[in-house]
């Protein structure tokens, strides 16, 4: 089970709830409001630790939540709330994203701690929850003020582009339109404030651009929408949470770009994030590029000549930065709690350890853009598509730090408004 917040923050968020208070409201249990004097007002708030039923355990979270008439309260009347509200955008039709999504929204309710709106085709992903025993029903929308919040329906965003007929396995350049479209459409919606976050399934980097599409896959098509001229690819798991300097490039161009001030700017990415995940003082390394860390310049300067500059720099700000240690230990280090993240030096160093240990519960997190965006730490999966055999553990695990990532934010807005 995943824990991305250390303990301390789950402390400092409060235990405020009592099971009478629930009782009195016949709230289901899993709910639990603050120990204050229930409000008399139609409209006054009531604050509700929400404790999910789900197989990823997080801390649990105070959520701002208005009860309509809170002192006669049918008996088993949802609550109407207010919570991050997450873009999940399908994917490619063709590969795995609609039956990850669908087996993610019928494994449990999200509507105790996110407002889940899919960007997608309603029919393909009601195609891929046949035969999920608590598959929710699922109704379009055109506008996020369509969003019925007193229901527990899925609204889909279609944004006027329905997919092409599913060939599952199969790279259609349709379907890969169909899949950006999405994306653009959410992100243009995140970036305008409406969203609090992105959360995407896997997209065809050959079918984007058999489609006509610029950008061969997310990152690159965000960075263009939002104008962010860089990014970092991280990953994140109860044990280890990765940033790495580069994604995708060949191991020539990858280390040609170890530099001091790349290197930097991914510890400052990395800090900035665990910081506002609730850790304190995080704790951070820098691994090295050449083997054991370069050994004093026996295997290469990199180590001395860039990566310790950064470290030493990130210091100088007040960050808690240590190395560069050798690649082959410090990722076994900070699975034994040493650090709570690592910076990588490129895409492999990085993605190895993580996917031998998290490879169906890591998340994938783009830092650096306006907004938070995650996925899965998986692609397409053109080979077990249309199959069942996916797994939407990964997914499900985006969504979760998605709304833990975004929680606070919405409670800011609900207290200076």
């Amino acid at each position: 089970m995943l824990k991305y917040l250390p303990e301390s923050a789950q402390k400092s968020r409060g235990r405020l709830a009592t099971l009478q208070k629930l009782q009195a409201l016949s709230i289901p249990t899993k709910l639990h409001v603050d120990t204050g004097t229930l409000p008399d007002s139609r409209s006054a708030p009531v604050r509700v630790t929400v404790r999910r039923k789900a197989h990823v355990r997080l801390f649990p979270r105070v959520y701002p939540v208005t009860l309509r008439n809170a002192s006669t309260v049918p008996q088993r009347q949802k609550p109407i709330f207010t919570a991050p509200m997450l873009a999940l955008t399908m994917g490619d039709p063709n590969g795995i994203g609609p039956e990850i999504l669908a087996k993610a929204l019928a494994g449990q309710n999200w509507w105790d701690r996110c407002v889940p709106v899919v960007f997608g085709d309603r029919f393909v992903l009601e195609s891929a929850g046949k035969g999920l025993r608590d598959m929710p029903p699922l109704y379009e929308i055109s506008s996020l003020d369509a969003i019925d919040t007193g229901s527990t329906a899925i609204p889909v965003f279609a944004a006027g582009y329905p997919a092409p007929p599913p060939k599952p396995g199969t790279i259609d350049p349709g379907a890969s339109r169909c899949a950006a479209a999405w994306i653009e459409t959410a992100a243009k919606l995140a970036l305008e404030g409406r969203l609090q976050g992105l959360v995407t399934c896997p997209v065809s980097k050959e079918g984007l651009l058999l489609s006509g599409c610029e950008y061969a896959g997310h990152t690159p098509m965000l960075q263009a929408i939002t104008g962010v001229d860089h990014c970092h690819m991280s990953l994140f798991h109860e044990r280890l949470r990765i940033v790495h300097i580069t994604a995708h490039l060949s191991m020539r161009d990858a280390v040609a770009v170890v530099k001091k001030d790349l290197v930097l700017r991914a510890i400052s990415a990395g800090y900035n994030t665990l910081r506002r995940l609730g850790f304190q003082q995080p704790r951070l390394a820098v691994s090295g590029l050449n083997p054991h860390a370069g050994e004093s310049g026996a295997f290469g300067r990199e180590e001395i000549e860039e990566i310790a500059p950064a470290a030493a720099e990130a210091r100088n700000r007040g960050i808690d930065c240590t190395g560069p240690y050798a690649p082959d230990t410090v990722f076994h280090r900070m699975y034994n709690g040493e650090f709570d993240l690592v910076v990588a030096m490129y895409h492999d160093q990085g993605h190895i350890p993580f996917k031998l240990v998290a490879m169906d519960e890591g998340v994938h997190v783009t830092l650096g853009l306006p907004f938070i965006r995650t996925s899965p730490d998986h692609g397409t999966a053109f080979d077990i598509a249309g199959t069942g055999r996916a797994r939407e553990n990964s997914l499900c695990a985006a969504m979760e730090l998605t709304a833990q990532w975004a929680a606070p934010d919405v409670e800011q807005k609900m207290e200076t408004s």
